[in-house]
Parts: structure tokens; sequence; C-alpha cells
């Protein structure tokens, strides 16, 4: 897979794993890129020593300009190689999100890299342990988000 093309190949992932994303819960979303990042390399991203590709899970309530929503999200951000600027950074973002209330508040925010697919049953048992983890359980998001941007 070449990194431009990470949205498309992790929808054909869905269509694959018979999934649609409108109606995933966030556990499954979670389970579902840490699949497309194990079994889905970047030919052109640099290097996993160089951090080019990573994964990145984060939780909060914000406003993106559709009004608040606490939101649960995994992104996969990819570095091509042989580029030093932040124009060679996407990321691929898989966002859950859900009114937010009291009970959101007191989840605060917060996030967490795993650098390696060799990292990754670390990062999962990280996930499993956050109290947002435990929340999002069983509740239906209002809405899921896939995009794919340029951070730089």
């Amino acid at each position: 897979m070449r990194s431009l093309d990470a949205e498309s190949a992790f929808r054909a992932y869905l269509e694959q794993e018979r999934v649609e994303l409108d109606s995933v819960a966030a556990a499954s979303a979670f389970r579902l890129m840490i699949g497309f990042y194990l079994s889905e390399r970047a030919d052109d991203a640099a290097a996993i020593e160089e951090n080019g590709d990573m994964l990145l899970v984060q939780w909060g309530t914000y406003d993106w300009g559709h009004g608040p929503s606490f939101e649960y999200s995994m992104t996969r951000q990819l570095i091509l190689a042989g580029e030093d600027d932040d124009d060679s950074i996407y990321q691929l973002a898989l966002a859950t999100h859900f009114e937010p209330s009291h009970e959101t508040d007191l989840l605060t925010s917060g996030d967490r890299w795993c650098s390696s697919p060799a990292d990754v049953p670390e990062f999962e048992i990280f996930i499993a342990g956050l109290p947002a983890t435990s929340w999002t359980n069983g509740r239906s998001p209002l809405r899921v988000t896939l995009a794919m941007d340029n951070a730089g």
C-alpha cells in the first residue's frame, strides 16, 4: 500500500471484514484499525525505527466545527520516506463521536502513541485499561468519521 492510498485501503479492509463504518462501535473500530496496521504496511513510509508508521489513540471533548462531542479515536500516522518537512506527514483518523456530558468531562482527555507493530500488545493493554474504553463499551456513537489528512 502507498501512504496516500491508506484511506481507500482501509475502506477495502472494512469491506473484506464485512463492517459498515457508520455502525461500528468504538472497541470494534480500534480492533479494525489495529488489524489494518498489523496487516498492511506502507511501502513508501519511513522506517518503523524512524517513526514512519505509528498509531495514536486519543480521547476528549472537542469541537471541530460540528458542535462539541466526546471523541474517542485512533489515528494512523504515516511519514513519507526521504522527506523531512511536515508536508510529508499524513494521518488516517477513525473517530467515534458521543454526546458530551458530565460523565465524559470526568474522562478528561489524553493520548498515547504506538511506535511499531511490536508495541501493539502493550498498546492494546493500555487501551483496555482506559476509563474512556469502559465508558464507550455498549454505547452507540452519534457518528463515526474516517478522514485522511496531511498533518503539515
